[in-house]
């Protein structure tokens, strides 16, 4: 835990399922897109006052876009903007707004859509299943298990232990070469090196500060005060709905490549951050 004003994050990610997702079809006719470019060009043709109207505007709307400012695009890492094309919810990411000769484009497609009625049932099938009676003791475990401060502590350690080892191996081999004849004056830079690698990786593994570790105990608090979780959401409100997303910091990543919708949620305890998702 942290103290004082100091904070920290931790991101404890759990995989286990993902949702499948469909694409949506051509939206604009070649037609319907040459009159557009043709009345752009008319208002242009009126000076500042007309290219004015061409600028991009943001529209308020009283639709109920459940899932927006959640999505990204795991090709380009970018928010994907809502939608709606013939009464269907769409999350966009166009290629025509990248900028110009990213690398990105390379394997970015012109236009790339899931529906949002292909993810609802699905999602809340999935957070209603993770946190509830049966499975929320799995779910916690899985995400004490996967602290990656604990992961990074230990992979740190390990690392430190086998520049110590090489170390060693190599102050050992120079001083038998030593004893079998080699003049010294020749190993003396060798073995200087291999004498300090040695005491910055001993001195690196008694400084390793303990790794803090979020408790389940902590976790189960954190769920106990979001009294949505575990419940029907199939007939929920947007509002309710939304609420619900904030409080466990759920994220979509969509992959067009796969067609599938990775999911991640974040569970603040006090001043940490916990993850988990599929």
């Amino acid at each position: 835990m942290s103290s004082g004003d100091a904070t920290w994050q931790d991101e404890l990610v759990v995989r286990t399922d993902v949702i499948g997702c469909g694409l949506a079809p051509e939206i604009v006719s070649v037609d319907t897109f040459t009159q557009v470019q043709l009345m752009r060009r008319s208002r242009a043709a009126g000076g500042m006052r007309g290219r004015g109207k061409l600028d991009r505007r943001t529209f308020t709307t009283s639709r109920p876009y459940r899932l927006r400012g959640r999505f990204r695009c795991t090709l380009c890492e970018r928010k994907m903007l809502a939608a709606t094309i013939r009464n269907t919810i769409y999350y966009r990411c166009l290629a025509r707004t990248i900028a110009p000769g990213s690398p990105v484009l390379t394997a970015h497609p012109r236009t790339v859509n899931v529906r949002e009625d292909h993810v609802n049932d699905p999602l809340n099938d999935w957070i209603m299943q993770a946190y509830d009676r049966d499975h929320i003791n799995q779910t916690v475990a899985a995400i004490v298990a996967a602290n990656p401060r604990l992961i990074a502590a230990r992979s740190q350690r390990t690392r430190a232990v086998a520049k110590l080892k090489d170390a060693d191996k190599r102050l050992r081999r120079h001083r038998a070469a030593i004893e079998a004849g080699v003049n010294p004056v020749a190993l003396v830079e060798p073995i200087n090196a291999a004498e300090a690698e040695g005491a910055a990786a001993k001195a690196e593994l008694e400084n390793l500060p303990e790794p803090s570790q979020v408790t389940a105990a902590e976790i189960y608090a954190r769920i106990d005060m979001i009294g949505e979780l575990g419940t029907s959401l199939s007939s929920a409100q947007p509002e309710r709905l939304n609420k619900l997303y904030d409080a466990i910091g759920l994220e979509l990543r969509y992959a067009p490549d796969e067609q599938r919708v990775h999911v991640s949620t974040t569970l603040r305890v006090a001043n940490e951050c916990v993850r988990g998702g599929t």
